[in-house]
């Protein structure tokens, strides 16, 4: 009899320590195989900065800064009434800054003088955007009746 239950012992051993062998070796290969579910990476959302740098009577200068960005867009038009501006509208009609994560100064030449304008910059990474609006007038044009020949203001 004792014979016969320290065979039953080491029977149930035995089969106890394949099934925990059999579980430990399918988690592994379930753990060191590829799978084929999209890994949800983190939403990165570009970040931008804009410093109006110069207003003149014709033009106008911008500094911007942006970071997590693949592109960046920038569109000037005249303002008429209260309209906004969508992101999407900046980017199809705007004009590209840059290619990556960068700064720099946009220019905006040709403006009429006392005139009110619509600035719009859109940052774009994938599905994610930053958008600023401004809303600047030019200057008058300057005044050249007092300035005589050699450049001098008649008082």
């Amino acid at each position: 009899m004792k014979k016969l239950l320290y065979l039953f012992t080491l029977f149930l051993f035995a089969v106890a320590s394949v099934s925990l062998t059999s579980c430990s070796d399918d988690d592994e290969s379930i753990t060191n195989q590829p799978t084929d579910e999209p890994v949800d990476e983190p939403v990165v959302i570009p970040e931008l900065k804009i410093e109006v740098k110069t207003i003149t009577h014709n033009s106008m200068s911008f500094a911007y800064t942006t970071s997590n960005a693949t592109a960046c867009y920038a569109l000037v038009r005249e303002t008429v009434g209260l309209q906004l501006t969508e992101p999407s509208a900046v980017i199809e009609q705007g004009v590209s800054l840059l290619e990556d994560n960068t700064e720099g100064v946009y220019v905006v030449e040709h403006l009429v003088p006392n005139t009110r304008y619509d600035i719009d910059f859109v940052a774009v990474n994938g599905e994610e955007l930053a958008h600023i609006s401004l809303s600047l007038n030019t200057l008058l044009e300057p005044n050249n009746e007092n300035v005589s020949e050699t450049g001098a203001v008649g008082l």
